[in-house]
């Protein structure tokens, strides 16, 4: 075993072990529990410890948007806890640890009867008469306005990169974009804040903050801060205590620290961050012990004649276009039931197989072929089973619900010919390249890609805008996806083995990300 990967792996799981420690301590202060909702919409509830439940000033109920979950509402929720709140974070139909598949009306369901449940009596035993306030992001800003609607009984409602709506409920209301938000969200933002307030708004590109002359409704604009960014920054929390305050003026008085939310927001990205590079090391450690007599990269299997690498870019452009016409006619796909997840599965096997017949590689079986595979396999569980669980409880949810394992080799086995043929071209076509330049051609054959993806959604699939939030978050899971397999193929020497990983990585991705139909 090499000495230097062991040394590695020790530095990294002490440091994940302090951040560990670090973390728990800062949450000895707060309770958390697991409520579900007659099996349907999971949630979970974070309030401070010690204090008596009927003591506590506001209940927050936290809404995710499309394709997130509870765990990228998480970190706000924790803050809010620390200033006394009640808060609850739940998983829509269709994402997270739901069972339910997505629809509106699955989801207007659920909201309403979290919202009942936290509404209940003032003579219930197991909830205080607090009033209750509504966190909604992106799409979950919409459902909050929705239930706000429904229910006139919640006393305030917070919008963070609000999806545009066509109706505006009559209470308290906080509108917070960015300004590097979408622009259909800043333009939803703005329609939204004229439906309250009668008043028209200049386009909001520039940062700047608007309230109305009754004090009851405020748009505020950040700077420097997109979409996913107003979960996170420190001026959405500013803006959410002072509204807070209009709801039960005791938040006042609770101290809000913005550099101590920066270091805990910090600390908790680092773990995530070391949750995952510790496995690397350990897929070093793995490739030694199943692998003991492999041999260099250079005499892998898979091999191709090289090509140029212009050459081979415009054959993703020519493979992805034709992929379109195929999936005019037939996507057989569409059974993932995965909101986005089924054209994009089509698109990546589709071209991929077009990209493998243009090259025609020659297959040459070495002797630890069947090997270098099964250490791939083993290398995808250990980030599956051992990594992600951990990023899990503190940013995104990674887990895979039994409802969705089906899935997987579906969606493995479509996508395993593109990523077959991304590290033939990568390892083999380019051989000799600069690291520089293969990293130029991988950006650019995404952003083809990326390309045929928008025109699959808006020319032939309109009604699925899933994407244009999505796809952001893609074009670096991409890269991310890319620069694991390329450990693989450094430690397997096997381009099948990569090719493998990336699939199965993929599939786990989609399966798990995508929202359940």
């Amino acid at each position: 075993m090499s000495r230097s990967n062991l040394i590695f792996l020790a530095a990294c799981g002490a440091v994940w072990l302090l951040l560990y420690q670090m973390i728990a301590v800062q949450n000895r202060a707060l309770v958390g529990e697991d409520h579900r909702q007659a099996e349907r919409a999971p949630l979970v509830r974070i309030r401070p410890a010690g204090r008596v439940e009927q003591s506590l000033p506001v209940k927050v109920l936290l809404i995710h948007g499309l394709s997130a979950s509870k765990s990228a509402m998480k970190q706000m929720a924790v803050e809010l806890a620390r200033w006394g709140c009640d808060c609850y974070l739940i998983d829509l139909p269709g994402h997270g640890d739901s069972r339910e598949p997505f629809s509106f009306e699955a989801t207007v369901s659920a909201i309403d009867q979290a919202v009942l449940r936290l509404l209940s009596a003032p003579n219930d035993a197991n909830y205080s008469s607090a009033p209750l306030v509504v966190i909604g992001h992106s799409f979950g800003a919409r459902v909050a306005l929705g239930a706000a609607l429904r229910h006139p009984r919640i006393a305030a409602v917070i919008a963070l990169s609000p999806a545009a709506e066509a109706f505006a409920p009559k209470v308290p209301l906080l509108i917070v974009t960015g300004e590097f938000d979408f622009p259909f969200v800043r333009r939803g933002a703005a329609f939204l804040y004229e439906q309250v307030t009668g008043a028209q708004l200049p386009r909001l590109d520039e940062p700047g903050e608007w309230q109305s002359s009754t004090g009851s409704s405020r748009l505020v604009v950040l700077p420097w801060t997109d979409h996913s960014q107003t979960l996170f920054k420190v001026g959405s929390l500013s803006e959410i205590k002072r509204w807070l305050t209009r709801v039960s003026p005791e938040i006042r008085n609770i101290s809000f620290s913005p550099w101590a939310f920066w270091l805990r927001t910090q600390l908790r990205a680092v773990f995530c961050l070391l949750s995952l590079l510790i496995w690397f090391p350990l897929v070093a450690l793995l490739a030694d012990l199943v692998m003991p007599t492999r041999r260099e990269p250079s005499r892998n299997s898979l091999v191709s004649p090289s090509k140029g690498e212009f050459r081979l870019v415009w054959m993703h452009a020519f493979a992805a276009t034709l992929a379109i016409l195929v999936l005019v006619r037939i996507n057989p796909w569409e059974r993932l039931g995965l909101l986005g997840g089924d054209y994009l599965t089509g698109l990546l096997c589709a071209t991929g197989l077009l990209g493998l017949v243009a090259l025609r590689p020659d297959w040459k079986r070495s002797e630890n072929e069947l090997r270098a595979l099964f250490c791939s396999f083993l290398a995808w569980l250990i980030l599956v089973l051992g990594c992600s669980p951990w990023i899990t409880t503190e940013f995104v949810h990674l887990d895979l619900s039994s409802t969705r394992l089906w899935r997987l080799p579906w969606i493995s086995l479509s996508v395993l010919p593109f990523f077959l043929l991304d590290e033939l071209v990568s390892r083999r076509s380019l051989q000799g390249l600069g690291t520089a330049r293969i990293v130029m051609f991988h950006l650019s054959t995404r952003f083809i890609l990326a390309i045929a993806l928008l025109l699959g959604f808006f020319v032939l699939r309109n009604g699925q805008f899933l994407v244009v939030l999505l796809l952001p978050g893609l074009l670096v899971t991409s890269l991310l996806c890319w620069y694991l397999a390329a450990w693989i193929h450094r430690n397997t020497g096997s381009v099948a083995a990569s090719g493998l990983f990336g699939a199965l990585a993929t599939g786990w991705f989609f399966s798990v990300f995508f929202a359940q139909l």
